[in-house]
């Protein structure tokens, strides 16, 4: 499979065709063959967005190649929980940035 017969828009049945040919490893990095970074690092950083977007497949897609390339379980969890609490603190200040002009206008 390649990118070009991704043709996924509405259909549900090829968007888990899709899912099904990320967990086999059928479509994994061809669209970023050479992302600039470590392969690991890559990885960990994709486990996180994976994680952030509750993609359970993609979760364990990219947990899968972590533990093939030598990394714990505890390494593994560690990133994601830092992934959490980084995507808490951005939605917390995206909450307050919108209320803020809400505060002042009831302040004046």
């Amino acid at each position: 499979m390649s990118v070009n017969d991704l043709n996924v828009g509405r259909n549900p049945a090829e968007v888990l065709r899709v899912l099904d040919a990320l967990q086999t490893d059928e479509l994994r990095m061809n669209v970023i063959g050479n992302p600039g970074a470590a392969k690991e690092d890559f990885e960990l950083w994709c486990l996180a967005v994976s994680a952030v977007n509750a993609c359970g497949k993609c979760v364990d897609a990219h947990e899968k190649v972590l533990r093939g390339a030598g990394m714990t379980v505890e390494q593994i969890q560690a990133a994601v929980r830092i992934a959490s609490v980084v995507h808490g603190v951005a939605v917390t200040l995206e909450a307050e940035g919108a209320l803020a002009p809400q505060a002042v206008a009831e302040a004046a």
